[in-house]
């Protein structure tokens, strides 16, 4: 198109609508404002079919992007409007034809396709609108191995789920990647690959080599593009995976595979099918998978890809055994939006589309295919399977129940604004927590079994989410600019409460130094409280007291109590257990915690905290006071019934390794705390295989206690085989 100069005398905004590229829609809203600001009249707002464009947020080769509102189902859409093409006629009809293909295809590491339809004879698709950055950029902000990797595997099964619908990408690159503040990745564009990019270089119409001509008839940016394509053949799922392997490679490389000065130079070196010597290269088990697949002996799909590069063999020389017998559970740590994306099927038939905004989560079919990956990690992943899918499926009722409950009060006019944000942000959290579960399973190792189920376990309640005198309780709520690393905060307790601690230090203090610049003290403190929980698994110890200690303080000034009594109960209970006569906690410590914690006697994490004090109070040898402490705590976890699943274990546990003055109160106390472990985790846990050695050690009974021992052996050869050497140290019987 020509650019036109734009009128003398009318505002800036109708000049800059005729200065370059345009569409009719650009014109009329800024001939709308203009006519607003001239002559008062109100402006009639401008519509693409029945959306209205609210601004334009966009430009690609293909086309304008709009920020629109859907009146009918009351939702923010994206609508990308095709820009004009000489070749409009097959080249439309086909893109019309996978736009409405991919209408169909629900996934949520794919933007999803609301509507496609024609305007002014261009082509729009109506869309998800996400708030988030595109792969290269996410990228420019330091990440680890495992978060760069992460992001790319949820990319790929985006792309895996178009080929299993039949639709090939075409030019799948950082680009076409969104990382969404939610935390979730979508691919988009599919399709929509303009075919003379690669011919956008200035001069450059073709390239000769000793056996082929590429011409601009090709569909990809250079770089990208697979040989075969760059030899004429058409785009498939072949080379879209090729594309994926390059997009992956410079994610985790910081640079492409086949790179060079110019287009002609990586087209080239594409065509060469031989990645150079001084290319700079991903770690050596991903290289392997990936160089495989950039020099045409890689796997036959995508699907085949995700699984070679999750097999990370390092975690299996690195992990140590799983921590099969520690004697004090400590307390629990609990994870940390944006309003969730509703999509009601029909506008007459409001609050209906919990479900399947859930499902854009984590879809039934994708839940099934999880577990069924738990189930082939081995004996013990065949008992972790059905109580994961158990939990799953329960967190995932309950939040759509949540869900629709919450909008029906807002159809009410039950809930304050401020209220309502809190809930569903609330919600909104929770259910970014279920995805980053989801990533921990479909990448999880049989030495992670344990840790995976208690992390489904430990799920949190969406019930709570209602909870409106608790939301009324909350510091304000989490400004715009603060709400990426909340999500990010999010994931890191996930991966800490799944055993995914290998990188999470290093994570854990960038995300401290980024809490600290954007200056939201409760982000802060519950980084700096995870912070000192890693420490104490590092057995850092005081290193873990000077992050606990700021934690309560950062905490306490932005009123969020009851982080701040975990801080410094956990603070507490290592003074108590590491500390020196110097530097042993005081007794009014004690004291003041317990006052505090009473006024939050309706939140589970509360339990922690009196796990915390009465160990504590027991370690520093006031058995009495540690006894009382704890009592009160279980029987508050009593009342909490299944709300209480796990820190009622723990309690039950410290609780009976406090008991020495009598024998059968002891066992007793025993016996309670392995009942309590055996219904949360099962019989098989490494936790409840720990209460039943605690138990054997306060037998009276050695004929028993050796039979039991042998029993709690042969399972933990059987499904837990890392962890069996330690059984040499453990009793003399065994031998």
């Amino acid at each position: 198109m020509t650019p036109t100069p734009g009128p003398r005398g009318l505002p800036h905004a109708v000049a800059e609508a005729f200065a370059g590229p345009h569409i009719d829609v650009e014109l009329a809203r800024a001939h709308a404002h203009a006519r607003e600001r001239l002559f008062g009249e109100p402006a009639a707002p401008v519509r693409i079919g029945r959306f209205i464009i609210l601004e334009r947020i966009g430009q690609g080769a293909m086309g304008v992007v709009f920020a629109a509102y859907d009146p009918e189902l009351d939702r923010k859409v994206a609508i990308k409007v095709l820009i004009e093409r000489d070749d409009a006629g097959a080249e439309a009809s086909r893109l019309a034809m996978e736009a409405r293909a991919m209408a169909r295809l629900s996934h949520p590491n794919v933007v999803h396709v609301y509507e496609v339809g024609e305007h002014s004879r261009r082509l729009f698709i109506a869309m998800e609108f996400v708030r988030g950055v595109n792969l290269r950029q996410w990228l420019t902000v330091p990440r680890t191995l495992q978060e760069r990797l992460g992001t790319c595997l949820q990319a790929a099964r985006g792309l895996a789920a178009a080929h299993a619908a039949g639709l090939i990408h075409r030019d799948f690159k950082p680009e076409n990647i969104i990382v969404g503040d939610d935390g979730i990745t979508r691919v988009l564009d599919f399709g929509l690959a303009k075919p003379t990019e690669v011919a956008s270089e200035p001069g450059l119409n073709s390239i000769a080599s000793a056996d082929l001509i590429v011409t601009a008839s090709v569909h990809g940016t250079p770089g990208y593009i697979a040989p075969e394509v760059l030899r004429g053949a058409p785009a498939s799922a072949r080379s879209d995976k090729f594309s994926l392997a390059v997009t992956i490679w410079e994610a985790l490389a910081g640079r492409l595979p086949f790179d060079g000065s110019t287009t002609e130079a990586r087209l080239a070196s594409t065509l060469r099918g031989r990645i150079p010597d001084d290319a700079p290269l991903p770690p050596a088990w991903i290289e392997r998978v990936l160089r495989r697949e950039l020099e045409g002996a890689g796997v036959a799909t995508v699907d085949e890809l995700i699984a070679a590069l999750a097999r990370d063999p390092g975690p299996v020389r690195r992990r140590a055994a799983i921590g099969l017998f520690a004697t004090i559970a400590l307390a629990g740590a609990y994870f940390s939006g944006s309003r969730p994306r509703e999509d009601p099927p029909e506008a007459a038939a409001p609050c209906t589309g919990a479900a399947e905004t859930f499902d854009r989560t984590w879809a039934a079919a994708d839940r099934t295919h999880a577990t069924r990956h738990l189930a082939e990690l081995g004996d013990y992943g065949k008992v972790v399977a059905p109580r994961v899918e158990t939990a799953v499926e329960r967190f995932a009722s309950e939040w759509i129940e949540g869900h629709r409950d919450a909008c029906m009060a807002r159809e009410r006019g039950e809930l304050t604004d401020d209220i309502l944000e809190r809930r569903m942000t609330c919600l909104e959290r929770h259910r970014t927590g279920l995805a980053t579960l989801r990533e921990v399973i479909d990448t999880a190792e049989s030495q992670e079994l344990p840790a995976v189920m208690l992390a489904a376990e430990g799920l949190p309640r969406p019930s709570d989410c209602a909870n409106l005198d608790r939301l009324e309780q909350q510091g304000a709520a989490i400004p715009v600019d603060a709400q990426p690393l909340a999500y990010e905060i999010g994931r890191a307790y996930l991966a800490f409460r799944s055993g995914r601690t290998l990188t999470l230090p290093t994570r854990v203090a960038e995300l401290i130094t980024a809490a600290r610049e954007v200056g939201h003290p409760p982000l802060l403190a519950k980084l700096l409280y995870l912070d000192g929980q890693l420490k104490i698994e590092a057995s850092d110890y005081s290193g873990a007291k000077t992050s606990l200690r700021e934690a309560t303080m950062v905490a306490l000034a932005a009123s969020e109590e009851v982080l701040a009594l975990q801080a410094w109960s956990y603070r507490v209970w290592v003074q108590a257990v590491a500390g020196n006569s110097t530097d042993f906690p005081s007794t009014e410590s004690i004291e003041i915690i317990e006052a505090l914690a009473q006024r939050h006697e309706d939140d589970p994490v509360v339990l922690g905290v009196y796990t915390n004090l009465g160990s504590a109070a027991n370690a520093l040898g006031q058995r009495a006071e540690g006894r009382r402490i704890l009592e009160h705590g279980t029987e508050l976890g009593r009342r909490m019934g299944d709300r209480a699943t796990l820190t009622l274990p723990a309690l039950l546990s410290a609780l009976a390794f406090g008991i020495d003055s009598d024998l059968e109160e002891k066992q007793r106390a025993h016996d309670r705390a392995l009942t309590a472990w055996t219904e949360v985790a099962g019989a098989e846990h490494p936790r409840t295989l720990s209460a039943r050695l605690a138990r054997v050690d306060v037998s009276d009974d050695d004929r028993w206690s050796l039979v039991e021992l042998q029993e709690i052996e042969s399972t933990a050869i059987r499904l837990h085989p890392h962890a069996t050497p330690i059984f040499v140290r453990l009793d003399p019987r065994v031998a």
